[in-house]
């Protein structure tokens, strides 16, 4: 940080840190979750099958698609388990 007058303003100059040194990290194993989520969305390979997969065509003729799972649990690639327990739960 440095400090300086100039026409009698005082100007502060900070020293911007360096942001490729910083890593990131899950708060928590929820955040991990989602984190793994987000990269099942991002390759694809599951979502054309998936029962949370939403896709379809604006007005402008654009193709869209969106996750609607409500948690990461509910994602078979994120939990492989999930569409057996969505389907138990609709069967009670």
């Amino acid at each position: 940080m440095k400090t300086h007058t100039t026409s009698g303003i005082e100007v502060t100059e900070y020293d911007e840190p360096d942001t490729e040194d910083i890593t990131l990290t899950p708060i928590d194993a929820a955040a991990d979750q989602w984190e793994r989520l987000a990269s099942v969305y991002a390759e694809g390979d599951q979502c054309p099958a998936c029962m949370w997969n939403e896709s379809g065509v604006s007005p402008t003729g654009k193709r869209w698609r969106e996750c609607s799972a409500f948690s990461p649990d509910a994602c078979p690639g994120v939990n492989p388990r999930s569409i057996a327990n969505a389907l138990r739960r609709q069967a009670s």
